[in-house]
Order: C-alpha cells, then structure tokens, then sequence
C-alpha cells in the first residue's frame, strides 16, 4: 500500500517524507514490499496466448490450402495448353503421372507420341524388325516441365464413358492411343480426346481425404470443364 501511494503520489511528494515512510518497512522486512499478479491479469494473458497459438495454426494450415490450390489452378493451365499444342501440331500427346522416385515426388508429366503418323502400309511392307522400330512410342515433352504433386495429395484419373469407342467401327482406335500402352489421358490430334475425370484431393493427419476443389473433366471434344 506504502509503494503504490508513492507510486502515484511522490512525484507531489518531497523526498525526506518518502524516505521516512518506506525506511521503517525495509528496516523491519529487509526489502521493499512487491506487488504479484492477479488471477484476473494470468487468465488475460492465458487468453491472448491462446489466440495468438489459434492463428498461428491458421496461418500453417492456410499455407497449405494455398499451395494446393496453386497446383489444381496450374494443373487446369495445363491442360488447356496441352490441348492447345496437340491442335496446332496435330499430333496426339497425354499425361500420365509418373510416380515418386528417391527424393523426388509424384509427378504430372506430358507425352508426346512419337512415329504418330507411320504410313501403316509402308510398315506392313517392312520386316519385323523395321515395323517394331516404326512403332509409334510415348515419350517426354521436354518443353513442358512437370508439375510436381504437393505431398499429401493424390490425382486421381479416371476414365467416363465414351460413346464413340464403344460403337461397332471398321477401323478401332490403335493399342498405343487406347488401352494399356497409352497414357491414361489422350488427346488425338484432331481436337478430340479420351473423356476422363481428374480429381485433386487431400489426406489429412487423421487420414480423412477431401477434394482440394471440384473435379476437372476432360470431354469427348477435349475440352477443360469444372464439374458442377
């Protein structure tokens, strides 16, 4: 009580008199008295440590939300310029996902098909060996990077009906443009491509999987649609 009214009044007060009111209480306690806190003042600061904890978490888990939704938003650039570059080559190209090797993750890579357009006479005219090498390949489109899947995120493809492949044709489509040795997504060369739907998800810590954001479809014209 002696050092909060000096705290307030010695400014007014002239130094003799402090001396003389706080010298008994160090002489009889050997210290000046020290005022503690308050249930009231730790349970305040309590509080804002709390909310400073709860937006921190928020800013850790909002960093992510924006990566993942950097990678869909690239992933849709992709795609439409893939499509884009199939059309004025006129060549068929693909993505498949190659998977994770070592240090380096999931990740979306573009095909080129190679030999695409082998004069299919021409190559019934050849021997074995020269018809195995004319044989139109997949291979890496070097002049577009791959695109990195952020860890804890999985890309699903996944393949919806098609109308036109499964009609009777004279001619069917070849193994390297349908089936297992094609990339999971095609686009012909023609402006058409496989139907598929790709969806980007999240699994979380507590292993619950979630959609990033709304699915992407590729229709049978090759174009980029956002599922409704």
């Amino acid at each position: 009580a002696i050092m909060c009214y000096l705290s307030k009044k010695s400014t007014k007060m002239p130094n003799a008199i402090a001396l003389s009111l706080v010298t008994p209480y160090v002489k009889r306690h050997g210290c000046l008295p020290q005022r503690g806190f308050t249930l009231i003042e730790i349970m305040v600061v309590i509080v804002i440590l709390s909310i400073f904890a709860g937006m921190m978490a928020l800013s850790v888990g909002g960093s992510d939300n924006r990566k993942n939704l950097a990678f869909y938003e690239h992933l849709q650039s992709n795609l439409d310029y893939i499509r884009l570059l199939s059309l004025e080559n006129m060549q068929p190209y693909g993505l498949a996902i190659k998977l994770a090797q070592g240090d380096t993750p999931n990740q979306l890579v573009v095909v080129k098909l190679d030999n695409a357009f082998t004069n299919r006479q021409v190559v019934a005219n050849f021997d074995t060996q020269s018809a195995s090498n004319a044989k139109p390949t997949w291979q890496l489109e070097p002049t577009i990077a791959a695109l990195e899947v952020p860890k804890n995120i999985q890309v699903r493809i996944e393949p919806l009906d098609n109308p036109s492949m499964s009609a009777p044709s004279t001619e069917p489509l070849a193994t390297w443009l349908v089936g297992n040795e094609a990339p999971p997504v095609v686009w012909f060369g023609t402006g058409e491509a496989t139907p598929v739907q790709i969806s980007v998800q999240k699994t979380n810590p507590d292993k619950q999987v979630y959609p990033v954001a709304k699915p992407l479809i590729i229709n049978q014209a090759g174009a980029l649609e956002v599922a409704k």
